[in-house]
């Protein structure tokens, strides 16, 4: 199904993209973990010399599916933020052209009032 919406954007990072990043990190770490977090566990274990070339390769495809999670929801969270934007435009230029319409039907409305008021009437 294609992300077509701004909602359908952040419903997809949020409840899909974030939730297997979560479970990703879990398995691995034993708890929900940042990219910054396992980023900073997989080079503490490049320099430690203890951890195994198994656990390092875990804590690195770990960081690599972090951060390329954490890059598409970026880009789907600011697609949605524009879509926001978006709608929010729309109810403005709305907004505006019965604002306009309103203004425009009152300055005939003026002008015809000023042909019909005599011109001895005092204001």
């Amino acid at each position: 199904m294609q992300v077509t919406t701004g909602e359908m954007a952040r419903d997809y990072s949020d409840l899909f993209i974030w939730e297997h990043m979560k479970g990703a990190a879990t398995a691995v770490m034993g708890k929900p973990a940042t990219y910054s977090e396992v980023s900073g566990a997989y080079m503490g274990a490049m320099k430690d010399g203890v951890s195994t070339p198994e656990q390092i390769q875990k804590l690195g495809d770990l960081r690599q599916t972090l951060f390329m999670g954490n890059t598409l929801r970026g880009m789907l969270l600011e697609a949605y933020a524009f879509g926001t934007l978006g709608v929010i435009a729309g109810y403005a230029a709305i907004a505006s052209l019965v604002g306009g319409v309103l203004f425009l039907l009152l300055g005939i409305a003026g002008l015809m009032h000023i042909r019909r008021t005599p011109e001895d009437a005092t204001i």
